[in-house]
């Protein structure tokens, strides 16, 4: 792992990890948009109520916010990203590792593996959650995240959830396309949310965790 003390070299990875992320994150968004092939999502502007698509988006704005500070970094050979910008980092990775997780634990296993793969959904299941996990966790470790912090990243999730819970269980304009209610079961809404923010909070921690290790043992 010495070569990650290099801040060029890690610099670099990085720059090329949120370049790619917000490359593929767009691709998949505009094929959804624009495309014929939507794996388990609807197709048009529909698809923006999706989590999957939402959380993708953050991270791909959050990993563009840490361009400039990448290349800044490469030209003086000194770490530049400045912790807000980790931070928001920080954030959208929660958010991708939630939806990369839940495709993994929950939909693959209820809805079948193939839909959750199929067309740009390869892409916002699985790369690009996985390139925002690696880059934060191994590439992003210049400066500790205090402990307080980690509980940042259940915002994303919260917030989903709450416009999910409004427009699934009281106006009724979408159906339940996460399967949270197990078939309407209307009673089951308070189990799968604090379930979800207990997984959420799980997945936060552990990538604080992760990412202060780093910090630690390589760059030190």
């Amino acid at each position: 792992m010495q070569i990650f003390k290099n801040v060029r070299i890690r610099q670099a990875l990085s720059l090329a990890f949120n370049v790619a992320i917000v490359v593929l994150t767009w691709y998949s968004v505009l094929l959804l948009i624009f495309g014929d092939e939507s794996g388990n999502m609807t197709l048009g502007s529909q698809t923006f109520r999706y989590f999957t698509n939402l959380s993708n988006i953050l991270v791909a704005v959050t990993a563009s916010l840490l361009i400039p500070f990448n290349i800044n970094s490469l030209l003086s050979g000194k770490d530049e990203i400045p912790l807000w910008a980790l931070l928001t980092k920080f954030v959208g990775t929660v958010s991708v590792t939630v939806t990369f997780l839940t495709v993994v634990l929950f939909l693959g296993p209820t809805m079948g593996w193939e839909i959750m793969f199929a067309g740009p959904c390869l892409f916002l299941h699985l790369i690009t959650p996985l390139l925002a996990i690696l880059s934060f966790v191994l590439l992003e470790s210049n400066l500790k995240i205090k402990f307080p912090y980690s509980f940042l990243g259940l915002a994303p999730t919260f917030v989903y959830s709450l416009i999910y819970l409004f427009t699934v269980a009281v106006t009724k304009v979408w159906p339940d396309f996460y399967g949270f209610t197990f078939g309407g079961k209307m009673w089951t809404i308070p189990l799968s949310l604090l379930a979800m923010y207990i997984a959420t909070y799980a997945f936060s921690l552990g990538l604080w965790k992760l990412h202060n290790l780093c910090e630690k043992r390589l760059l030190h």
